[in-house]
C-alpha cells in the first residue's frame, strides 16, 4: 500500500500538539487578579477543545475539526482583546444583559436583574440613541458589546502593526468559516472533483501555531518559568513542517 505524501507530516503535527498539551497540563495560573482568572478559564477551554480537534484529526474527521478550530481561534482573540484593552470587567458585566431573555420564564427574577443593571452602569452597553427606561434595560436586543464583531477586534488588536498572530490566525479563521458555512472549496474535494484537499495541513498547523499563540500570552501575562523555551522549540518544529505545504505564512516572535 503507498503511503499518502503527507502522513509524515502529519504524524509530526500530532506529537507537537500532544508536546503542547503535556507542557500546558504542567501549568499553574495563580488566580490573583481578574486576568489570571480569565486566563484560567479560557485556558482551561482550550485544552478540552484542542483535545477533541486533534481526536478528530486522528479519526481523518478534518472538516469537522476545522469548524471546531473557528471557535478556538475566536476565543484566543477575545482573550487577547479583553485583556489588552482592560475590558474584562466589561465583558463580565455584559452577561447580565444576555440573561434577559430568560425572565420571560422567570419573572420573578426581573427586579434583581435591573437592579444590578442599574447599580453596575450596565447601560453603558445601551446601541446609540436608546434612553435607559426599565423597558429598555430589560431588553437585550437594545445592547452591543464591541467584542461582538471579531473583525473589528482584529482589527483594534493589529493597528498599526505590519505583523502579528492576530493576523495570522484571522486569515486561518476565515478559510476555516468556509467549512462551518459550507463554502464552495471546502466541499469540492468530497464531491468527486480533483481538488487537492488541504484540510488536513490546514487543521493542524494553525490548531497548533493558535495554541502555541495561547500559551505565549500565559507567559506574558503570568511569566511562567522556563515555558518560552519550551515554546521555541515546538514552534520551530512546527514551523519548518509547514513549508512543506504552506497555507497560511504564520510567524510568531517568542521573546
Amino acid at each position: 500500500m503507498t503511503m499518502n505524501p503527507i502522513e509524515p507530516y502529519i504524524k509530526e503535527y500530532d506529537t507537537l500538539i500532544s508536546q503542547a498539551l503535556n507542557i500546558a497540563n504542567t501549568i499553574r495560573i495563580n488566580r490573583i487578579d481578574d486576568v489570571r482568572r480569565l486566563l484560567h478559564v479560557f485556558t482551561t477551554r482550550q485544552i478540552s477543545l484542542l483535545k477533541s480537534i486533534q481526536k478528530l484529526a486522528n479519526d481523518q474527521l478534518y472538516y469537522e475539526g476545522c469548524i471546531l478550530l473557528t471557535t478556538f481561534i475566536e476565543n484566543y482573540i477575545l482573550q487577547k482583546w479583553l485583556i489588552v484593552n482592560n475590558k474584562i470587567l466589561d465583558y463580565l458585566e455584559f452577561a447580565a444583559t444576555e440573561s434577559l431573555p430568560r425572565l420571560a420564564i422567570h419573572p420573578e427574577e426581573t427586579r434583581e436583574v435591573l437592579q444590578f443593571i442599574k447599580e453596575h452602569n450596565v447601560q453603558r452597553f445601551l446601541k446609540k440613541g436608546r434612553k435607559p427606561t426599565e423597558q429598555i434595560l430589560l431588553d437585550s436586543k437594545n445592547y452591543c458589546a464591541p467584542w461582538q464583531n471579531l473583525t473589528k477586534i482584529t482589527d483594534d488588536l493589529t493597528r498599526g502593526v505590519e505583523r502579528s498572530e492576530v493576523k495570522d490566525l484571522k486569515k486561518a479563521y476565515n478559510l476555516l468559516c468556509g467549512y462551518k458555512h459550507s463554502s464552495a472549496y471546502a466541499v469540492l474535494a468530497r464531491m468527486g472533483y480533483p481538488v487537492v484537499p488541504q484540510d488536513a495541513f490546514l487543521l493542524y498547523s494553525q490548531a497548533l501555531y493558535a495554541f502555541i499563540c495561547n500559551l505565549v500570552l500565559i507567559d506574558q501575562c503570568c511569566n511562567i518559568n522556563g515555558l518560552k523555551d519550551k515554546l521555541k522549540d515546538i514552534y520551530l518544529k512546527s514551523h519548518q513542517l509547514s513549508t512543506h505545504n504552506p497555507i497560511i505564512d504564520n510567524e510568531l516572535e517568542i521573546k
